[in-house]
């Protein structure tokens, strides 16, 4: 208890036990509904927001590993990096890197592997894969092209690209998920654009 006499304003001590008592009514139903509505709209938009950026990421990532992927191989094959599968006193020289994967699969493995051998006349190579290297993709990824199955080949020789399976000039590749796309092109000359989405 306070001593009174002490309180320079003997009426003060009065007034503040008055506002006490009656001012602590707290919050009303209709109060503590609106916040709890504004919180539910705030959070609920933060998840869907942050669910959408992930699978946009996702797609995005797939996308940069296989670019890294292609760019691997094309490395590859202008320093003629050869692996001990690719001998040319055994008449299998090195011909070039090869990136293969199948279109449409969710989750494709993607391949990465010396091409070894001699060039046939229909252009195909009598082929023994050399240093074979595998890449899972994202399960809810798919990779589809202009035609068929990822098939490229970086020649080590000639410099340049050649599409397996047809005769375009260049390959366009699109990576899927979540309703979302991002496509980019090989080109004749071994050019890997960046990209964008669709």
């Amino acid at each position: 208890m306070i001593n009174k006499s002490l309180l320079p304003f003997r009426g003060m001590h009065e007034n503040c036990e008055k506002r006490v008592v009656h001012g602590n009514r707290g919050f009303s139903f209709i109060e503590l509904m609106i916040t709890v509505s504004i919180l539910l709209v705030v959070v609920g938009g933060g998840i869907a927001s942050f669910i959408t950026f992930n699978d946009r990421q996702t797609v995005a990532t797939a996308n940069k590993e296989l670019q890294t992927i292609l760019r691997s191989a094309q490395t590859k094959a202008r320093v003629r990096e050869t692996p001990p599968e690719c001998d040319p006193a055994a008449g299998l020289p090195l011909q070039g890197w090869r990136v293969t994967a199948p279109a449409g699969v969710p989750g494709p493995t993607v391949q990465l592997y010396a091409s070894c051998g001699r060039v046939q006349q229909d252009s195909e190579l009598d082929v023994v894969r050399g240093a074979v290297r595998e890449y899972q993709l994202p399960s809810t990824v798919t990779i589809t092209t202009d035609n068929g199955d990822l098939d490229v080949r970086f020649w080590s020789l000639y410099g340049g690209v050649q599409f397996v399976g047809t005769n375009n000039s260049t390959r366009t590749i699109t990576v899927q998920g979540f309703d979302r796309e991002w496509q980019f092109m090989i080109r004749e000359g071994g050019e890997i654009t960046e990209g964008d989405w669709l």
